[in-house]
């Protein structure tokens, strides 16, 4: 299954960028490209931050395209018997092959014995205490399709509306919560399995209007059956839609779902200060709760008319779909490095502009490393507000874990620094496998290359509940490696309850141009650095 996973990875964006909610396609309080590109057969070149649909869908997927290709047209299917499907019949006959790609978006779960679906939505304001958010209900209409045991189908219905009125200092929000399922059909085993899972929060308001929920009439040809909701919206039923704002300043959010087994490995994320705990609920279940707080994530904008394309331009117009006048890399794409070095001169250097963001999603990008990739549980998540990043877990090289990123250099105005964001959660196990470590406590240098003016804020270490948590926040860009080196400490640690509680302090160390941060017990500078 790995293998027919990873031939078509690659090529997911270009369906989510043609149909749906987007970084381009949010309107009111957001940032949305799009209106940099108002003519005919204009688009705005951009960062895309959506892995997955917000909606069920069943899907066939067209071949990728090179430079001068012109690549062919998804395939949408009423349920697992749809003729254009064609599962029972499907074989796989290499790169030029169709894959057949589900989008699951999961329930509320109903009661105790409830899998595959949403638990509890919580909220905290202002530093207070989590509480449970009120469901609101799922949205009405739209797009569904039924589950098939034949064929290890989970199906799917729609996402689900809640606000904060239950809370004491509520702020009158609404919100909209995703959790979806990816899956891939497997002709040799004539099953779905589930690759990838994804967990997004969208702060809301609801706009009343002449508008429609997304229907699909299944009377009509496979490849134009569908019609999707709005401009301007993340969500639309009868009379209604739903319009993406900012988050309530100060605001830290919880998801508690049920969720497969099938997927371990790593996380990547949009969230700042993100913490996870895992517990087995089922033979077939987890039960997975994460936390953290919204992050500003920045995009560019480089508009263009369609005519004036190159060929390296028309390729990743091809590849990476069109919506509401824009094209975009995926963050977490594989050229996404190559992406932004391309544009990077064509606008300056500069950001266009920002949207705060609260995502999480699985990886299976393949990493040989036996203690970064242990098939039997989530080994860790990677979290940061770069405009683009490894999609991979960080590599393990020399000793260091590295992880890179990049972005534009310059904030809108193009004198102000863009700083990022950086958080790495791993299971202390696994670090002590990498390193070959006892249970001793363990200290870290973090440092941030890649930069003539880099610049680090603040950079920090914990270690409790069986999760070693770094971070690194302040760093610049263009294109920062950032490097945690891991040392095994001499002296012994406290424990309260279940959790290592350890005195440590922050030094700054230099050497030329490079600075770094070494937190610790007892931290001292590498070699070649001085104290600062």
């Amino acid at each position: 299954m790995g293998a027919f996973r990873s031939k078509w990875q690659t090529l997911l964006l270009s369906f989510v960028v043609t149909t749906f909610l987007v970084e381009g396609s949010f309107a009111g309080e957001v940032f949305d490209p799009g209106t940099f590109a108002p003519q005919r057969d204009q688009f705005a070149f951009v960062v895309s931050n959506t892995g997955v649909p917000a909606a069920t869908l069943l899907s066939v997927q067209p071949p990728g395209v090179d430079e001068i290709g012109v690549r062919g047209e998804w395939l949408n299917c009423y349920s697992t018997l749809d003729p254009a499907c064609a599962l029972n019949t499907r074989t796989w006959s290499g790169p030029g092959d169709q894959g057949v790609i589900g989008w699951s978006v999961l329930p509320i779960c109903d009661s105790q014995a409830s899998e595959n679906c949403i638990e509890k939505f919580e909220i905290a304001y202002d530093g207070a205490n989590f509480a449970d958010a009120k469901f609101l209900r799922t949205l009405a209409g739209g797009l569904s399709i039924p589950s098939d045991p034949t064929f290890n189908y989970v199906g799917g219905g729609t996402t689900s509306i809640w606000d904060d009125s239950t809370l004491a200092n509520s702020k009158k929000q609404s919100y909209m919560t995703n959790f979806i399922y990816s899956s891939f059909y497997d002709p040799s085993t004539k099953k779905f399995n589930v690759s990838n899972i994804s967990l997004s929060i969208v702060p809301i308001k609801e706009v009343s209007g002449a508008y429609k929920a997304p229907v699909m009439d299944r009377n009509l040809p496979a490849n134009n059956r569908i019609s999707f909701g709005p401009r301007g919206s993340v969500w639309s039923e009868d009379g209604v839609i739903g319009v993406a704002t900012d988050f309530p300043s100060t605001s830290k959010f919880r998801l508690t779902v049920r969720s497969t087994n099938q997927v371990t490995g790593w996380f990547k994320a949009r969230l700042k200060d993100p913490a996870i705990d895992i517990k087995k609920y089922s033979e077939d279940n987890n039960k997975v709760v994460i936390e953290g707080e919204p992050v500003s994530v920045p995009t560019f904008v480089y508009t263009k008319f369609k005519s004036e394309f190159n060929t390296k331009e028309n390729k990743w117009w091809q590849n990476n779909g069109q919506s509401n006048s824009t094209t975009g890399a995926g963050a977490d794409q594989q050229d996404i490095f190559e992406y932004l070095d391309y544009f990077r001169p064509l606008v300056n250097d500069r950001a266009a502009g920002f949207n705060t963001l609260w995502t999480v999603n699985s990886t299976n990008w393949g990493n040989q490393n036996k203690c970064l990739m242990d098939p039997s549980r989530v080994v860790g998540i990677v979290s940061t507000n770069a405009m683009g990043f490894n999609g991979n877990s960080p590599s393990y090289k020399d000793g260091t874990l590295n992880y890179q990123v990049a972005g534009m250099h310059y904030m809108p105005d193009g004198k102000s620094l863009v700083e990022g964001t950086y958080d790495l959660l791993i299971r202390s196990d696994a670090a002590r496998c990498l390193y070959g470590f006892s249970n001793a406590p363990i200290q870290a240098s973090i440092s941030v290359t890649g930069e003539a003016d880099q610049k680090v804020a603040t950079t920090s270490m914990t270690e409790g509940n069986g999760w070693i948590k770094l971070s690194a926040y302040g760093f610049t860009f263009s294109d920062p490696t950032i490097s945690v080196k891991l040392s095994q400490a001499k002296s012994q640690e406290k424990v309260q309850g279940n959790v290592q509680v350890k005195k440590s302090s922050t030094i700054t160390c230099k050497k030329g141009k490079i600075t770094k941060k070494v937190t610790g017990e007892s931290p001292k500078c590498p070699a070649g650095y001085k104290k600062r």
